[in-house]
């Protein structure tokens, strides 16, 4: 049940109601008896990132990911790689951070969606069934793509939509033997695919699969970007437990998985200066490790804070495109 007040749905008797999407059966009336029941019940409020989609009898909601964030991190990484590219275009830039915002919105409420149902063709009426998915939709193909087709090297354009592609097909069902499969649900499957497809906007931006700090800040940035998918799994550890998701959390516990994050941590280090043994790159990974073993050792009291999981954990990628800008505009690396 729920109630309307102003602008925000107060949903009672769902605490996890951010990573969970529930049918509402609306009544027509609301007594006394029940109001002075609803008081006793826990209620969230769902306001801007929530979006109803009605049928005649039932009101089904699902809740969106607040994105800003991930719009940041990724146009960041962009941006890292387009620092590495000695050509400079204004048009190429505008385009690469644009399809970093369509890239960002088209993959994850796309996976916010599939998560509420595993029937194709629920999940296409219902992304067909908000205008914003259909301007966004509209405009990748008619305006997008052939921008991307008439400005973008063989290359970018390659990487852009096996990005794309991986990104949906990573919440897709699959069914095989009346078991469904997603690669999300597979035992660390979900982290090291995360970590590499948002590596690989160095690679987009730099355009490039070669030089040694091309690949090494590639390496060093996949390995941070899936210590920070391990760390957005601890606050639904319960959740996934009880869904039957094998998350590291889930598998390991949070005391162990906190262990492993260090270990991932100093891994990426490790590889990072195994690859590009330079002092000015040691010194950029050094403070992107600092900065993450400061916000795990904060997760280690609290697992469940925000401020750490999801705030000081996306912004991981701004602070590494920020250092390495500031080394760039100082000449200490060379361009490719």
């Amino acid at each position: 049940m729920y109630v309307l007040s102003n602008s925000c749905f107060y949903v009672y008797g769902f605490p996890q109601l951010p990573r969970r999407v529930y049918h509402l059966h609306l009544t027509n009336t609301i007594n006394e008896n029940d109001m002075q029941q609803m008081q006793n019940i826990p209620k969230v409020p769902m306001c801007a990132e929530s979006v109803l989609v009605a049928n005649n009898t039932t009101q089904e909601m699902t809740a969106y990911k607040s994105l800003g964030l991930f719009y940041v991190a990724a146009n960041s990484l962009l941006l890292a790689g387009q620092l590495l590219n000695s050509t400079w275009s204004l048009e190429q830039f505008l385009l690469l951070q644009w399809c970093g915002f369509t890239g960002v919105f088209m993959i994850y409420r796309f996976n916010d969606i599939i998560d509420h149902s595993e029937n194709f063709r629920f999940n296409l009426r219902r992304v067909l069934s908000s205008r914003i998915h259909v301007l966004c939709l509209l405009q990748f193909f008619l305006i997008t793509t052939p921008a991307i087709l008439l400005l973008l090297s063989e290359l970018r354009i390659v990487l852009l939509y096996s990005t794309c592609f991986l990104g949906l097909l990573y919440s897709v069902n699959v069914r095989i033997k009346s078991k469904n499969y997603r690669l999300k649900h597979l035992f660390l499957v979900k982290n090291l695919l995360i970590g590499t497809l948002w590596g690989g906007m160095i690679l987009i931006g730099a355009n490039a699969l070669v030089g040694e700090l091309v690949i090494a800040l590639f390496v060093f940035t996949s390995l941070q970007v899936m210590i920070g998918s391990i760390i957005r799994d601890l606050p639904d550890t319960e959740a996934d437990r009880k869904d039957g998701v094998r998350t590291l959390p889930v598998v390991l516990g949070i005391p162990r998985s906190i262990i492993a994050i260090h270990v991932f941590n100093l891994v990426s280090l490790a590889a990072g200066w195994f690859l590009f043994p330079d002092s000015n790159f040691l010194l950029l990974m050094i403070l992107v490790v600092g900065w993450r073993a400061f916000v795990v050792v904060k997760l280690a009291h609290n697992p469940k804070a925000p401020l750490y999981s999801n705030t000081f954990n996306l912004l991981t990628c701004f602070l590494i495109f920020m250092i390495l800008f500031i080394q760039h505009s100082n000449g200490l690396y060379p361009t490719h």
